[in-house]
């Protein structure tokens, strides 16, 4: 049978239209397959990724299996007075008269100066008293700044009584926590878990295994690790027990780093292949 050429030629050409759009169908249906196996596999893997193991998350996972378990009593150093704290100091006597001129909170020669209600240490360790002056009270006590000053006022009042407390107690908290930040507490001591509640607790991207406390405190300078998981902490008054201005720092997970990091480079990904795909579908077109 014979065939015109030009016929010959337009058939061939149909037929090669028509083969190069079945191939470009599945091309295309293979790429949306290869995208969308990518796609699922990326959120696979970041969900998985941020799943985080039950027993990391407890606290004292070590303790006995018991509705009841017995702590040994923790000793409670006292505080001593560091630069920059805050003395409250009240004197009472039946001789109020005479009571009254001691009971002027914070002098403001010398470098102290009242804050609210109370004496603030300067920087080389002394308070100014009323009549009395300075008084050096780096390094002492509640305990031991009342016998200082009972011997001192005993010499213008008879039987003087002499509260000595700390206004404040300060913490950070730094790191992996819902609220990092400078805590300021109306309190005299405080201990870890304290601490870590007025943070808002630890998220599930902290690292209880890993915990540091920088402690600059009397002198010595320290950094204390240690494992929220264990119950050791129960015992170790220096971890349980909190010292003024320590800065608590939480580390987050590793995983949690790369999961950040990899969540930020699918994203770009994800991004420049959609730039493809239009770019590819506009061209195509």
């Amino acid at each position: 049978m014979f065939i015109h050429p030009f016929y010959d030629f337009t058939l061939k050409s149909t037929l090669t239209i028509n083969y190069r759009k079945k191939i470009n169908m599945k091309v295309s249906r293979h790429d949306f397959s290869c995208c969308l196996t990518v796609g699922v596999f990326l959120s696979f893997f970041i969900s998985f990724s941020s799943c985080t193991g039950v027993k990391n998350l407890q606290y004292f996972n070590d303790l006995p299996d018991s509705s009841h378990v017995f702590l040994p009593p923790i000793s409670k150093d006292e505080r001593v007075i560091e630069y920059g704290d805050h003395v409250n100091i009240m004197i009472t006597a039946e001789e109020k008269e005479a009571v009254a001129y001691f009971n002027a909170q914070g002098g403001a020669s010398g470098g102290t100066a009242a804050v609210g209600s109370g004496y603030l240490v300067n920087s080389m360790g002394y308070i100014e008293f009323p009549i009395i002056g300075r008084i050096k009270v780096l390094g002492l006590t509640e305990r031991q700044l009342k016998e200082t000053l009972t011997q001192l006022i005993g010499k213008y009042v008879k039987n003087p009584l002499i509260d000595v407390r700390f206004n404040t107690f300060k913490i950070t908290v730094l790191g992996e926590v819902k609220g990092p930040g400078n805590y300021t507490m109306d309190m005299q001591r405080t201990n870890i878990f304290q601490a870590l509640a007025l943070a808002g607790d630890l998220p599930n991207t902290a690292k209880r295994s890993d915990i540091q406390i920088y402690r600059d405190y009397n002198g010595e300078r320290a950094i204390i690790k240690f494992d929220l998981r264990k119950k050791d902490i129960l015992y170790n008054p220096e971890v349980f027990e909190l010292r003024h201005n320590d800065v608590i720092y939480v580390k987050p997970f590793r995983k949690q780093l790369f999961r950040d990091d990899f969540t930020f480079i699918t994203s770009i990904v994800t991004v420049f292949v959609g730039f493809i795909s239009i770019g590819y579908i506009v061209f195509k077109n």
